[in-house]
């Protein structure tokens, strides 16, 4: 999946530590900026507005990366952090 990261998202401005997606089933493959592509993703690399995330994921788990990335809040998940695993 290619979740494109809007501005004033929650996960804009944050770090792949602090989104918490490395310790999930989250897999963050890469990241499209302008016209590069990051693959090398340090836990401290920080997502931008106009990001695009290359992800690989359980569908439960995309769901709500996509809330992270859109700005939307789904009724379900106010906070929007990705579920804990089960």
């Amino acid at each position: 999946h290619t979740l494109p990261v809007a501005a004033g998202a929650k996960a804009a401005g944050k770090t792949l530590q602090d989104l918490g997606v490395l310790a999930r089933e989250i897999r963050i493959l890469a990241i499209r900026r302008g016209d590069e592509t990051i693959t090398t993703l340090p836990q401290t690399m920080e997502i931008q507005p106009g990001d695009f995330l290359i992800v690989f994921a359980p569908p439960q788990d995309i769901r709500a990366l996509r809330t992270l990335v859109s700005g939307d809040t789904p009724a379900g998940n106010a906070g929007g952090d990705p579920p804990s695993p089960a």
